[in-house]
């Protein structure tokens, strides 16, 4: 063993590494020929590469724990000191990576390369790895058992092995091409993305900490999901879903506060059969959040008490019972705002348009007409600021619920109604 004092970089260039101290944690024999012999390859970036080296030594010299290597255009995997713990290598141009010599390593970032092959050190300390926006098509994380984050979004990933990450608490595997997906091992699992993927079948067991699983634009038919009493958000949408006791279990959370399940075509779904579980979490909290978009064939939904839902872009909707103490908040797919505007395409019965008295009408383009009575204070239709607003139709026999201010300025605003 001995400490390191040169490392020879590209040009002859000579970096002295002599401020080791003999007490300190020595590196093998070769590390200092292998730096050096890494630095000297005849490549493009010999200038990135003497920064790379530079910031090896001093990572060494003042035995650090953390080394950034990032934005470098490395496309080979330098030798790295064996105090690192924390290696930032996001935005490179490397392929295939070899850690097995980096058994220290806890954190490790390699989001933005081009790698295709990678191997970590068996049964590592890694906690942390960032991988995504790579083209990985396997990833085999075997022995990983202290691995707590994993995110690998935006690969081509087949094949993901995490069986014995049993820590993981936090996994996102968005855009890739993963077909299955066993988490049954993955009790300690608290967030999961794995949505934009081809998956088919998923195993989740017994997950008591999940709050948050999206699985939107999958192929799911069935989701095997038990225990997942903490869930708060919960997106399946664009699936295959069929109705399954477990997926009514599964969206019976008491905690669950947003659910979306935009563009199911499954009848018995988009009849909203999982209606009565949904009103069971309304009833005991003080605000949800669902939503039932796109081509969904929902044609009545019935609720109570004061309780917040948000219905957007419903193609067929349009019966909405309540006891009038129901706040019902449309989203318009075109703008995105802290308070939901009315989307002027949503269809409205003639029961609900007259509960919403308009102070202005339109009947076509550029044909404008104004109602002299004024707009009621009861119907709730006002901007953030508390202004009342109003509504127009298109076309008398199918009318449909356009948003404005009483003002020149009318798309500019937003709105809520209250029933």
């Amino acid at each position: 063993m001995t400490n390191i004092n040169t490392a020879c970089v590209k040009n002859n260039a000579s970096y002295q590494l002599n401020n080791a101290l003999p007490n300190k944690e020595t590196i093998s024999s070769n590390f200092c020929e292998r730096l050096a012999q890494w630095g000297n390859k005849s490549l493009n970036n010999g200038e990135e590469r003497a920064i790379a080296v530079e910031r090896i030594k001093e990572a060494y010299n003042s035995n650090m724990a953390s080394l950034d290597l990032s934005y470098l255009d490395l496309s080979e995997l330098p030798p790295i000191p064996s105090t690192v713990n924390t290696l930032n290598l996001e935005k490179n141009c490397l392929t295939c990576l070899d850690f097995t010599d980096n058994a220290s390593l806890v954190n490790i970032n390699l989001s933005f390369n081009k790698i295709k092959t990678i191997t970590f050190p068996n049964e590592s300390k890694l906690e942390n790895i960032y991988i995504d926006h790579n083209n990985l098509e396997n990833l085999d994380l075997k022995n990983q058992h202290s691995l707590v984050n994993l995110e690998a979004q935006n690969n081509n990933l087949t094949k993901i092995n995490i069986s014995d990450s049993y820590k993981l608490k936090f996994l996102n595997l968005d855009y890739n091409k993963l077909a299955s997906l066993d988490l049954s091992r993955q009790e300690s699992l608290i967030e999961l993305s794995a949505h934009h993927n081809m998956i088919t079948d998923l195993i989740l067991h017994n997950h008591p900490r999940m709050k948050k699983i999206t699985l939107n634009d999958n192929h799911i038919a069935h989701l095997n999901a038990k225990t997942t009493t903490k869930l708060e958000y919960l997106n399946l949408s664009n699936n295959n879903l069929l109705p399954t006791d477990d997926i009514d279990q599964l969206i019976s959370s008491k905690h669950l506060w947003h659910v979306l399940v935009n563009g199911i075509n499954n009848d018995p779904l988009a009849q909203m059969q999982y209606w009565t579980a949904v009103r069971n979490i309304i009833d005991d909290t003080n605000e949800v959040t669902i939503e039932l978009s796109y081509n969904l064939a929902i044609t009545n939904i019935d609720t109570s008490d004061e309780h917040l839902v948000e219905v957007s872009e419903n193609s067929e909707g349009n019966h909405i019972k309540d006891n009038d103490s129901m706040s019902i908040r449309y989203r318009s797919k075109y703008y995105s705002r802290e308070y939901a505007l009315i989307e002027e395409e949503t269809i409205f019965s003639d029961a609900e348009l007259k509960a919403i008295l308009p102070m202005h009408r339109m009947y076509g383009v550029g044909d404008y007409k104004s109602n002299s009575s004024s707009l009621p204070s009861h119907s709730g239709l006002k901007d953030p600021t508390g202004t009342p607003v109003c509504y127009y139709i298109h076309n008398e026999d199918k009318p449909s619920l356009g948003f404005g201010p009483i003002s020149n300025n009318w798309l500019s605003q937003s709105f809520t109604t209250e029933l």
